[in-house]
């Protein structure tokens, strides 16, 4: 069984192998680093499952880090004493999987990182249901293709969709009419309808053939 690996970067040495020893009782392989060039080494060298990133350290930030994190499709979670609104809001732009504040409990730190995986989780099989749904609707001749590689809109998007709006999409992927949502939802039809324009709006679409298309296409 593969351990999970988390990379932990804390400038603070007595914070961070607390942070180690915590994680490692709980099973999870830990690389620590305290700073910032030496984390962006640890990615380069062995890519994390999982990353818990102090925002303020003595050289570089766990901003950067985050960011590159961000756009590998690594989960993260910021570890800072740095609670304020703005600070918060700021962070919030780089997508981070949570924050746990200083100081923290061993549970809430654990508990963090086993947030942010399965949120991964959830993400990589969505990915696996988009690819299987667009290979069927190219193979039906539902979409049009012009290459056959299959797309997600982007994620700020859809983290904007609720959990109804998900279930709905869903159905509309899986190429489901109206009543049979409504039906297998437990739902008017009319509900359904009001929550396909939100997903629309959100989606920027204006019909069930544009958003199906919005998942094959050209990169």
């Amino acid at each position: 069984m593969l351990t999970t690996s988390v990379l932990v970067v804390e400038d603070d040495p007595i914070i961070g192998a607390d942070m180690r020893s915590t994680l490692e009782r709980h099973g999870f392989k830990v690389t620590l680093a305290q700073d910032a060039p030496t984390a962006m080494g640890a990615l380069g060298s062995d890519k994390p499952d999982v990353a818990l990133l102090d925002v303020g350290l003595g050289e570089g930030s766990g901003v950067e880090v985050g960011r590159v994190l961000a756009a590998d499709g690594t989960p993260f979670v910021y570890v800072t004493g740095q609670t304020d609104a703005s600070t918060l809001s700021m962070l919030g732009t780089t997508h981070p999987a949570g924050f746990v504040s200083k100081p923290f409990t061993d549970s809430q730190l654990v508990g963090a990182v086993r947030v942010a995986l399965a949120g991964q989780a959830a993400r990589d099989r969505y990915r696996t249901a988009v690819d299987r749904i667009t290979a069927t609707l190219l193979e039906l001749g539902m979409v049009r293709a012009p290459s056959a590689v299959a797309r997600m809109p982007d994620e700020t998007e859809l983290e904007g969709l609720s959990p109804r709006e998900w279930e709905v999409l869903r159905g509309l992927l899986s190429h489901k009419r109206v009543p049979t949502i409504a039906a297998q939802m437990h739902i008017s039809q009319s509900t359904v309808r009001n929550h396909l324009k939100s997903i629309y709006a959100k989606l920027d679409v204006h019909s069930q053939q544009e958003l199906l298309e919005r998942f094959v296409g050209d990169r």
